[in-house]
């Protein structure tokens, strides 16, 4: 009989697992053993990723996947737990994910000003429409799936904001995030340019004979886009060079959810509040507006210490002190 190292034999167990439950599944229980062979499993992976990645299983059905769920999972997430608590997980990143708000914005690297209008610009070459969602993108921070489901009917020109109601998420509509409808002010230049896309989508669909399609941002067929093509086949080819275009609008590739964080930080940037921020952007918390952008606001914290030492000391002593 062929020997077979633990690790290998984990792996194993753990693949059949998906048609028989695991000896341990049952009350989770784990002993030293079945810790030691995890543990060795994790080593295995970490040393030979590109190996293990052809032995990744394969799809399951809808039913099949909550089976493996129940009878795997929960055992392998509470042996993870334990090996990651003794050092035994440390290697496998995608095992050890930060997902708080701090943690994300170290990742954040929004567009500056010039970026941006770089980006439009880009944009209105290749599609008015396209250059229109971006735009209103930039101009209010909303989410993609806020954009993607919303409609005319949304649009207060009287009193110059958006009513947020609904989103697209993996074409279903839904409730915003947090489930939170909120108002978004829109500035006089978006309302007009709103307006003016509003006037040209009444006369393109005149000319087919139909009625107006109820989305600010529709397909072609007049429904709500899909979120995977506007992604894939309108936004990121703007990052891609471009026979004859101009080489002074090149660009940082950013994602789609990066103009939300680039219409947060020049918010900040330019004097706005936070809770105002918070408000228009629809976090839950201010916390979590404070946790992913107030890093991005530039000599705040020193504007303020400016502040408390003009309002504690003299100003001839405040003036040799900055002096000193």
């Amino acid at each position: 009989m062929r020997h077979r190292s633990p690790a290998c034999a984990f792996r194993i167990a753990w693949f059949a697992g998906f048609n028989q439950p695991l000896s341990f599944a049952q009350g989770c229980s784990v002993d030293e053993d079945n810790l030691l062979l995890f543990r060795c499993w994790v080593e295995e992976v970490a040393s030979h990723n590109e190996r293990f990645r052809a032995s990744q299983p394969i799809l399951l059905s809808q039913r099949s996947s909550r089976k493996a769920n129940a009878t795997v999972g929960r055992p392998l997430v509470y042996l993870l737990a334990i090996a990651a608590a003794r050092g035994g997980a440390s290697k496998l990143g995608r095992f050890s994910k930060e997902t708080s708000a701090r943690a994300n914005a170290k990742k954040i690297v929004p567009y500056n000003a010039e970026e941006i209008q770089r980006l439009l610009q880009k944009a209105e070459q290749r599609s008015y429409d396209l250059y229109m969602f971006l735009l209103t993108a930039v101009l209010t921070g909303m989410r993609l799936g806020e954009l993607l489901g919303l409609q005319w009917s949304d649009l207060d020109q009287i009193s110059k904001c958006l009513h947020v109601k609904r989103a697209v998420t993996r074409r279903r509509i839904e409730s915003p995030k947090n489930h939170l409808q909120r108002r978004i002010d829109v500035s006089d230049e978006l309302l007009r340019k709103l307006q003016e896309l509003q006037r040209r989508r009444k006369e393109e669909w005149l000319k087919k004979g139909e009625k107006m399609p109820q989305w600010v941002f529709c397909s072609e067929n007049g429904n709500f886009m899909n979120e995977y093509n506007f992604r894939t086949r309108k936004f990121y080819p703007l990052f891609r060079k471009k026979e004859g275009e101009d080489k002074s609008l090149e660009l940082r590739q950013i994602r789609l959810h990066d103009l939300r964080h680039s219409y947060a930080s020049l918010m900040l940037q330019q004097g706005e509040s936070v809770t105002y921020v918070k408000e228009q952007m629809g976090h839950h918390s201010i916390q979590v507006t404070v946790d992913l952008y107030g890093h991005l606001i530039p000599g705040a914290n020193r504007a303020a210490a400016n502040r408390l030492e003009a309002h504690i000391l003299p100003t001839s002593q405040a003036v040799a002190v900055a002096h000193a």
